[in-house]
């Protein structure tokens, strides 16, 4: 029986993918996640991933690995997880009655076989036209300072936001969820 791993520190990550390989594991990778600001989102979503999963350290035999990486765009450039709740204000209040774009990557290997699978998913998220008290009262509700966008769709961002366009309800929290489960099968590995 193989073993699953997932690169990431990410607890919303391995929270998602829980929910349906109750034994998934994360184990720590190497890459330093560094976004070029000059390459395409989708190229950089899943460089990043692959990156994650190259980059481990003698990585366990009889397992698959799965790396993930999303980032956000908006008006041409690269958005950064807040880290604080003044640029989490001054994020939100940019994305105001506009379109955000995130992009989520996830790269999977078969330690055993070096068989690999590669998947972009693009998600857009339009923002109502929110004042700077209802933004103040969303962050005085949320922290969500560590997410890209500044939000979290599954709680109270959809306070903020009018619309989200996807195909996979899970990919703007961080794993298109419907693809993994495909892939995952078709390397032999059913929830």
């Amino acid at each position: 029986m193989k073993t699953l791993f997932v690169a990431t520190a990410s607890n919303y990550k391995l929270a998602i993918l829980k929910k349906v390989y109750k034994s998934i594991k994360s184990i720590n990778h190497l890459s330093e996640e560094q976004i070029d600001q000059n390459r395409n989102p989708k190229v950089e979503a899943i460089r990043i991933a692959t990156e994650k999963v190259l980059s481990i350290p003698n990585p366990p035999e009889n397992s698959i690995i799965i790396g993930i990486d999303q980032v956000s765009y908006f008006n041409n450039e690269y958005m950064r997880k807040p880290g604080n709740k003044l640029n989490q204000f001054e994020q939100l209040m940019k994305f105001n009655g506009n379109t955000v774009y995130f992009y989520t990557g996830v790269y999977i290997k078969d330690q055993t076989s070096g068989n690999t699978a590669s998947y972009v998913d693009t998600t857009k998220v339009i923002f109502r036209n929110n004042s700077s008290e209802k933004i103040n009262s969303y962050i005085a509700l949320e922290n969500a300072t560590d997410c890209a966008g500044g939000f979290k769709i599954e709680s109270y961002g959809p306070l903020i936001i009018s619309e989200v366009i996807s195909i996979d309800p899970y990919a703007l929290q961080g794993v298109p969820l419907l693809w993994v489960i495909d892939q995952l099968a078709k390397f032999g590995m059913d929830p």
